[in-house]
Order: structure tokens, then C-alpha cells, then sequence
């Protein structure tokens, strides 16, 4: 790049706006042209404009860079894989966790199927063990009749023997009676012989006394033979009621087993019950856990794309601005190039730029140009000869010399 140093007699002192950073100290002996000054001060309304911009710009830019810490597109396509990895590693995170989740479901609904068909299971054993119950109840209660009827039959058995022990003492004394009282009538035929009647009545005696012997052995062996009966019918409805009670007794048992089981199986049944409806609602709020951190990554996701997209829109933005600028400095320093060509080369001239030292800033190129143009328009008058000397630019922080 071309510039140029210019050294004359005169001084001539210009003011500039606080936004070019600093103050311009020119030596020449020709006063500016109004043509040009209109000109000049059109130029740095637009400079002005265009300072101020890029002074925008650039600070919004060195926010972008420090938030992001990235110089350059490789460093925000870097960030951006960066970010799209971890999103993606958050995705594969969260799919696992929904297998897993959905794995936890599944094992969860075979543990509640298999408690399903338990629960049937003992349902279908309860129904059973009640129809057994309800038949063995039946089975009770009919051998508590029989029990019953038996002892009604027993009792009218002891009735009846007591009664026929009375009835057979009532005919032995009645026969006993008959045959102590029993009074002969004898008709004797005085023509005939005439027996001892001593002798008659001691033996119609004996033979009433055998009578009443033979009867009463008949009438007791018949009394014995049905005592015996009676004895043997008593002790077989003995065993029978023994049995019966014994019988009872075991059912008695049975029952209580069976009532206990009723009870352990209806705490089991409710026990259950309660891991079911446990296991549903830990598998439903599992599950709405899950979805619920589904949808906030899902957010999540969306808000970040959303934030990258407004980045690459805003680093779009400043890059064209970045371009247009470009664009513009690219054609004032044409301008300048050509104004440069205009000036008359009889004079060599030097240009001190003396900056502001207050703020410890870059010197913006637009002001700088935008001085050097002032410049040359000042010294575009056509009186003495003029020697202009082509130079580099030296540029610090508070002194910018042509």
C-alpha cells in the first residue's frame, strides 16, 4: 500500500469528529476549495455512518467471539459437531434408557401376567376347595342326622327292652300266681275205685311246676336271645356312632384347615392384589418419567438447533457486512489512489496524525482514509508546484505518520 509524507512552510489545523480518534496538523499554503469542502463533508456524513456501523459490528463481533471462543468457520463447524455429538450422545443416552425403561415394562407386564394367572389359579382352588367344603358340609349334616336318628332308635330301643322287661316280670308273677293258686275240683265215682287224691294233686302240681319250668326257660331264652340281639344291634350303632363322631371330629378338623387356608389365601389374594396395582403405577410413572425427559431433550434439541441457526444467521450477517465493508474501504482507497494521481508533484508533504491516547483502541481504516482523503482535497489547488513523494505508513497505537 501506497502512502505519502508532506512537508511545507504553513501549518494549517482542522477539526474532526470525535469519532476519528484524533487530530490532523497539515502544512500548506493554499486554502481549501468550497467545491470540495461539500464534497468532503458529504464523505464523512457517510464515513460517519459507516464508522459507526462497523464500530457495531465489530463490538457485537467481539461479543460472538468471546461467547463462543471461535475465530474462524472451522471453529463453529468444531463447536457445532461438537454440539450435534453430545446431542447425539444425549439421543443414544435416552434411547437406551428407553429400551431399558421399555425392557423394565415388559418384564414388569410378565410379572403381572404370571400374578394374573397365579391369582386365577388360587381363585380356581378357592372355588374348588369352597364346592369340596359346601360337599363335605352336605356330608356332615347328613351324618348328623343319621347320627341323630340313630340315637332316637337307641333310645326307643332301651324303651322298648325296659318295657319288655316289664311285661315278661309282669307274666312270670301272673304265672307264678296261677300256679300256687290253682284249686282242683274232683268228681269221685264212689262206685269205683278211689285214688289217693294226695297223690292226684302232688301230681297235677308236678306237672304245672314242669309246665311253668319249661315255660319260663323258654320265655327266658327267648328274653336272652333278644338282649343278645339287642346288645349286638346296640354295639354295632355304637361303633357306628363312634365312628360317626370320629368322623366329625376329623371333618371338624378339615374345616378348621380349610377355614385357615380361606383366610392365607385371601391375605395372599389381597397381597396380591396390592404388588399388582404396585407394579402398574411404578411402571406408569416409570414410564411417564420417561417421556417426560424425552420431551425435554426433545426441547432441549430444538431450542439448541434454534440457537445454532440464529449464530450461523448472525455470523452470515456479519460476514456480509464484513464483505460490504471490504467493498467500501476497497473503493475509497481507490478514491484516494486517484486523488493521489491528481495532486501536483512539485512539493514533498508530510502528514502527522497525533491520536487520542485517552482510549487504548485500534485506529479504524475508514478514519484514516477518510483523513487522508481530506487531505488531498485540500491540496488540490493548481498555484505552485508541488513534489509528492511516494512512502509506507507507520502506525502505533497514539501516532499515525505518512
Amino acid at each position: 500500500m501506497a502512502w505519502w509524507a508532506w512537508q511545507g512552510k504553513d501549518t494549517v489545523k482542522s477539526r474532526f469528529p470525535p469519532h476519528s480518534w484524533g487530530s490532523v496538523t497539515t502544512k500548506s499554503p493554499f486554502p481549501p476549495h468550497p467545491t470540495n469542502l461539500l464534497s468532503s463533508s458529504l464523505l464523512l456524513c457517510r464515513v460517519q455512518n459507516l464508522e459507526q456501523h462497523n464500530h457495531v459490528l465489530a463490538t457485537r463481533w467481539n461479543f460472538l467471539k468471546e461467547q463462543d471462543n471461535s475465530l474462524s468457520d472451522l471453529d463453529i463447524k468444531l463447536l457445532y459437531d461438537r454440539y450435534m455429538n453430545k446431542l447425539n450422545l444425549e439421543m443414544r443416552s435416552i434411547d437406551a434408557e428407553k429400551e431399558q425403561l421399555d425392557s423394565e415394562l415388559d418384564e414388569v407386564l410378565v410379572c403381572m401376567d404370571s400374578f394374573r394367572k397365579k391369582y386365577e389359579e388360587e381363585i380356581n382352588k378357592r372355588a374348588g376347595m369352597e364346592f369340596n367344603f359346601t360337599t363335605l358340609k352336605k356330608d356332615l349334616d347328613n351324618g348328623f342326622l343319621h347320627k341323630t336318628e340313630l340315637e332316637s332308635k337307641l333310645s326307643g330301643l332301651h324303651a322298648w327292652v325296659e318295657l319288655m322287661n316289664t311285661i315278661h316280670e309282669q307274666e312270670l308273677e301272673e304265672v307264678m300266681s296261677q300256679v300256687k293258686d290253682v284249686s282242683v275240683v274232683l268228681g269221685i265215682d264212689n262206685n269205683r275205685y278211689m285214688p289217693d287224691p294226695h297223690q292226684i294233686v302232688e301230681d297235677v302240681r308236678a306237672q304245672y311246676e314242669y309246665l311253668a319250668m319249661k315255660s319260663w326257660e323258654e320265655l327266658e331264652a327267648l328274653t336272652r336271645h333278644k338282649l343278645n340281639e339287642r346288645e349286638e344291634l346296640c354295639a354295632k350303632y355304637g361303633d357306628h356312632l363312634l365312628n360317626d363322631r370320629r368322623v366329625i371330629a376329623e371333618l371338624n378338623i378339615q374345616i378348621q384347615k380349610l377355614r385357615s387356608c380361606i383366610v392365607s389365601l385371601k391375605s395372599q389374594c389381597l397381597h396380591l392384589e396390592e404388588n399388582i396395582k404396585d407394579a402398574g403405577l411404578q411402571g406408569e410413572t416409570a414410564l411417564n418419567d420417561a417421556k417426560a425427559k424425552l420431551a425435554k431433550l426433545e426441547d432441549a434439541l430444538y431450542n439448541a438447533r434454534q440457537d445454532l441457526a440464529q449464530l450461523v444467521k448472525e455470523y452470515q450477517e456479519l460476514m456480509n457486512t464484513k464483505l460490504a465493508l471490504d467493498i467500501e474501504i476497497l473503493t475509497y482507497r481507490k478514491l484516494v489512489e486517484g486523488e493521489e494521481i491528481r495532486v501536483p508533484k512539485s512539493f514533498v508533504f508530510t502528514i502527522t496524525i497525533l491520536l487520542s491516547a485517552k482510549k487504548k483502541e485500534e485506529v479504524p481504516v475508514t478514519n484514516i482514509l477518510y483523513i487522508y482523503l481530506q487531505f488531498l482535497r485540500m491540496c488540490q489547488c493548481k498555484k505552485q508546484g508541488f513534489f509528492i513523494l511516494a512512502s509506507s505508513i507507520h502506525c502505533s497505537r497514539n501516532c499515525l505518520v505518512f
